[in-house]
C-alpha cells in the first residue's frame, strides 16, 4: 500500500500530506499555479510560495543534480505506471508530524524545525 506523512512546510506552516516513496530520493508536492497536478491525489491545498517568509527558489549556481532552466534549478520524475511530474528545487522550513495546525505551532516542536 500507499503510505503518507503529514508535514508542515513554511512560515507560518502550510499543511502538505506527502507520498513516503522508497523508491525516489525525492520529496515533492504541487504548488500554487500548477495547473493539471493530480488534484484529485492530493488532500491539502497547494502549497503557496508566495505565502511562506522562509521560501526560497534554489539558483542556477545552487543547484544539487539538477539543471538551470530560466533562472532556478529543474528536475523531474517519471515512474513505471506512467506517471511523472517536473519540478524546481527550493528550500523553506519543514517541520514532520501532527496533523493539526496546533503540532505545527507549538513552540517546542517549532524549535525542531529545519531548512529542507
Amino acid at each position: 500500500g500507499t503510505h503518507y506523512a503529514t508535514i508542515w512546510v513554511g512560515t507560518p506552516a502550510q499543511r502538505k500530506s506527502v507520498i513516503i516513496d522508497t523508491g525516489s530520493h525525492f520529496t515533492a508536492f504541487p504548488c500554487k499555479g500548477c495547473d493539471d497536478c493530480g488534484e484529485e491525489h492530493h488532500t491539502d491545498k497547494y502549497f503557496d510560495p508566495d505565502a511562506s517568509t522562509t521560501f526560497r527558489a534554489l539558483g542556477c549556481l545552487e543547484c544539487n543534480g539538477s539543471v538551470c532552466d530560466e533562472g532556478r534549478c529543474v528536475f523531474s520524475q517519471t515512474y513505471t505506471e506512467g506517471s511523472s511530474w517536473h519540478a524546481y528545487e527550493s528550500i523553506d522550513k519543514v517541520f514532520i508530524g501532527g496533523k493539526e495546525l496546533s503540532s505545527a505551532l507549538n513552540p517546542i516542536n517549532n524549535s525542531f524545525k529545519t531548512d529542507f
